[in-house]
């Protein structure tokens, strides 16, 4: 995390430096993104192995908003642009065995401050690559779990997600527990024009969202984000 904080701070650095020659502008921005989540179990137990390998391979995704403000600062056909975002991001879950159906969806809400290289072929307007780090701090999201063909526990609930970082040890506790930040890398393409920025991007996270354990030691389990995001800019004085 330290890297990809230092990575960002740098970069804010040079902009501030260089903001006498660059062509400054900024303006909104917003997207949509599909979402789904890497859950690996490192441990011993073939059980718990089991359960994590079918719960990654039966992700179906989940769509998720995100918008918020962007900065660019560019000097030629690179810019540096910084931007601060509410973002979403999560997972949802289907499986069907012996006739009973498990469905989920979690959604982690984050304001997240991705900052990204970009270089545009024609300076002010032109294809794009683009490649940065992101950091993302968790405020809060809802899990929401639908069981139907037993008879029995059929039904639907629904959990508040807490960035507190470790599993409570109250049994009646129902709320989701991650850790936070959530950070990680974006890369893609666009295409900039008249001030209008497309964007589509990868993310990957870098960092482990399981929770610690009750007495806040590590577990097995990894959960780690990623996504496919389309983005929409528009730069006030980008020309």
């Amino acid at each position: 995390m330290k890297k990809i904080v230092s990575a960002a701070f740098v970069a804010a650095l040079l902009c501030s430096a260089g903001a006498a020659q660059a062509q400054i502008s900024f303006g909104p921005k917003v997207g949509v993104g599909l979402c789904n989540q890497t859950i690996k179990y490192s441990g011993s137990d073939a059980d718990e192995k089991a359960s994590a390998k079918d719960f990654d391979d039966n992700q179906k995704g989940v769509i998720t908003p995100a918008f918020g403000v962007m900065l660019s600062a560019r000097f030629g056909n690179l810019a540096i642009q910084p931007a601060v975002m509410y973002a979403q991001k999560g997972t949802s879950y289907k499986s069907t065995n012996s006739g009973v159906t498990i469905e989920s969806t979690t959604r982690y809400e984050y304001i997240e401050v991705p900052v990204n290289l970009v270089y545009t072929t024609g300076g002010d307007k032109g294809f794009q690559v683009f490649a940065g780090p992101y950091i993302g701090f968790g405020i809060g999201g809802k899990a929401k779990l639908e069981i139907s063909g037993t008879g029995i526990i059929d039904g639907k609930s629904e959990s508040d997600i807490k960035f507190d970082g470790k599993e409570s040890a109250d049994v009646n506790d129902t709320k989701i527990h991650a850790k936070n930040p959530d950070f990680g890398i974006n890369a893609g393409i666009g295409y900039l024009v008249s001030g209008i920025q497309i964007q589509l991007g990868y993310g990957l996270g870098l960092s482990n969202l399981a929770p610690n354990d009750s007495d806040d030691k590590e577990t097995d389990y990894s959960v780690k984000n990623k996504q496919l995001q389309l983005s929409f800019s528009y730069l006030f004085n980008a020309n």
